[in-house]
């Protein structure tokens, strides 16, 4: 994969039963671009975010990531006493934000 597509997917089918809510879906995301997804409720963009947050390698052939892929869902219960800035941190992953995160929480206490 080019070093500078960031999410690749080729030909991605996904059905529900009788509904199809994908057939041969193609996708090239690049570095730096900003992606919006727009339709109407229930026609699967909230199952595509999770197909490629959750990928797995019986889909390699299908999609390439090189990167990382975070999803904040659309309500909030999941959250707990989380502020979605930190429900964010934690989806990235990244130890270092998130002791950095960690850090000025303990300084604020501290004053």
């Amino acid at each position: 994969m080019n070093e500078k597509i960031k999410l690749e997917i080729k030909n991605l089918n996904l059905a529900c039963g009788e509904r199809i809510i994908f057939r041969d879906l193609q996708l090239q995301v690049f570095s730096g671009d900003k992606v919006i997804i727009v339709g109407e409720n229930g026609i699967g963009k909230s199952t595509l975010l999770k197909l490629i947050k959750n990928f797995n390698y019986s889909m390699e052939n299908t999609m390439n990531i090189n990167g990382t892929v975070s999803h904040l869902p659309q309500t909030f219960e999941n959250f707990g006493k989380l502020t979605v800035l930190e429900y964010l941190l934690r989806e990235i992953n990244n130890p270092n934000l998130l002791n950095l995160w960690e850090e000025k929480a303990q300084l604020e206490q501290a004053e």
